[in-house]
């Protein structure tokens, strides 16, 4: 977890458009582990979210959403390190099991439909 985190969020509406973006600061990261030769430390990252809605009645809206819109990813575990051996486990993992800042899912895009049945 990085000890620092900030949430910047904008917010604009009119009577039929809605927007929203959000930028999330996640500071660097220090490995969590007993092997301070192995220790690794992952920089900091910036990830941005949008999201865009149109009422098209009072009682129908469409939004599309674009969470981590630029495919931000975290740093990849160190592949060799000094002492010769590495993070991955053998190869398994190519970001860390011990420190994680966000998810590496990289881009998530999704529609939404909300009406209101009266």
């Amino acid at each position: 977890m990085p000890r620092t985190k900030v949430n910047l969020t904008f917010n604009l509406s009119s009577e039929k458009w809605i927007f929203f973006l959000r930028g999330v600061y996640f500071g660097k990261v220090t490995e969590a582990t007993t092997n301070i030769d192995r220790q690794q430390v992952f920089s900091s990252k910036f990830v941005t979210d949008l999201s865009v809605s149109y009422k098209a009645t009072p009682t129908l809206t469409f939004t599309v959403v674009a969470n981590n819109l630029f495919d931000t990813y975290p740093d990849r575990a160190a592949e060799v390190l000094a002492d010769g051996g590495n993070n991955r486990s053998s190869g398994l993992f190519d970001w860390s099991r011990r420190a994680q800042q966000f998810g590496i899912g990289g881009r998530f895009l999704f529609a939404r439909v909300n009406f209101i049945l009266k």
